[in-house]
């Protein structure tokens, strides 16, 4: 459900921007920072969060995170429009992101924490690559819908934030039916409450991750199809399709490569991919703006996508092996976030920014080069 609304509403910005900022010179602009607002409050919400779930429990956390982003989708569902409500309604869209960022802080990490606390060691890795995977059915979803809605009557758009509601129940329905964490409960009877609140040189070693994350899957989920509708005028209803298309496979490769740590230490598979990713950008996104080719196109897709699943499908993994259990949820939830709200919030304006100045339609590939090899520089350093 996260990243169904996530991509939703960044879908959407267009008919919701003429809804609640019509009387603003740039009512595009202001969708988007409606947008971007959500990612600096995740690192706030996994502090306070994480803190209450390293305390209390995972599974009280983790209820309350989906049920308050669940009601937030359904109150933008009805939400009035700036014509009935004026600035209130866009103040209350404003509180809406906040909250749904606020508590995506927790949501992910929550989930993945939870859910291999619970593993069989033997299923570890299978289902961390779930966990994983799973948030990219989400943007599946979302990207459809947002191709739904062009044939749809206007306000019909709310029809999308409506249907979360079916995942929030579904969530919280199947949530109830599952006990603690095993591993929280043992934790817990070691006084778990007088530990630290956080390891800051381990929520460090979660930024580096998380950054390799944030790059790739906002570069895929969010950037390509602005970088290869606008300014290489590729027909956009076929490049929707195709990214939909590659984003369900990441889905997949996300399991795969998470069950390869069965044989490939994951930060090996990461140091791996890192190197990897550094090497083949910058000549795919070079081939692409040059020639257009269906060729090229495809094996830029794949290798963006492959990477991607790398980076999210290993995460989990790693984070659980290198973070103990008393800090687990804080730390990890603090380290990822604050990585993602400079990549996933920051990352793709900047691309745009660059091309816009530079004219280099290829730059994105040789900047994310540039800081897959200070990424892998930085696990250098921290020793991982």
């Amino acid at each position: 459900m996260e990243f169904y609304g996530l991509t939703l509403y960044a879908g959407l910005i267009p008919q919701i921007s003429d809804t609640f900022f019509p009387e603003t010179s740039n009512s595009i602009l202001m969708g988007l920072l409606t947008f971007g607002v959500s990612f600096f409050f995740r690192p706030l919400g996994g502090l306070i969060c994480g803190r209450i779930g390293d305390i209390k429990g995972r599974k009280a956390v983790i209820n309350w995170s989906i049920t308050l982003m669940g009601l937030a989708n359904i109150i933008i569902a009805f939400l009035p429009s700036y014509q009935s409500w004026g600035m209130f309604s866009m103040a209350i869209l404003v509180l809406c992101r906040v909250i749904q960022g606020f508590c995506v802080g927790i949501e992910y990490s929550g989930a993945f924490t939870f859910g291999l606390e619970h593993a069989p060691a033997k299923d570890r890795s299978r289902i961390g690559g779930w966990i994983s995977g799973s948030c990219f059915f989400g943007f599946a979803l979302g990207l459809i819908f947002t191709q739904c809605a062009e044939y749809l009557p206007p306000h019909y758009w709310r029809l999308g934030f409506l249907l979360s509601s079916i995942f929030t129940i579904t969530a919280i329905f199947l949530r109830q039916k599952l006990g603690e964490s095993p591993e929280f409960l043992m934790e817990k009877e070691k006084s778990i409450a007088t530990q630290p609140v956080i390891s800051w040189p381990l929520a460090r070693k979660a930024f580096i991750f998380s950054c390799s994350d944030g790059m790739l899957t906002y570069t895929v989920g969010g950037f390509l199809l602005v970088y290869l509708t606008h300014y290489m005028s590729f027909d956009k209803t076929l490049i929707l399709r195709v990214i939909t298309g590659f984003i369900i496979l990441i889905s997949f490769m996300c399991v795969g490569f998470a069950k390869i740590t069965k044989s490939i230490k994951p930060i090996t598979l990461f140091k791996y991919a890192l190197v990897i990713g550094s090497i083949t950008l910058p000549p795919l996104f070079t081939w692409v703006a040059t020639t257009h080719s269906t060729l090229a196109l495809t094996l830029l897709l794949l290798a963006t996508s492959a990477l991607t699943a790398c980076f999210v499908g290993i995460q989990p993994i790693i984070l659980y092996q290198i973070i103990p259990v008393k800090e687990r949820m804080t730390t990890s939830s603090v380290g990822y976030n604050s990585g993602l709200a400079i990549t996933g919030g920051l990352l793709p304006v900047m691309f745009a920014w660059i091309i816009e100045k530079t004219g280099c339609i290829s730059s994105p590939g040789y900047i994310l080069s540039f800081l897959l090899l200070v990424i892998l520089y930085s696990t250098q350093k921290q020793k991982l």
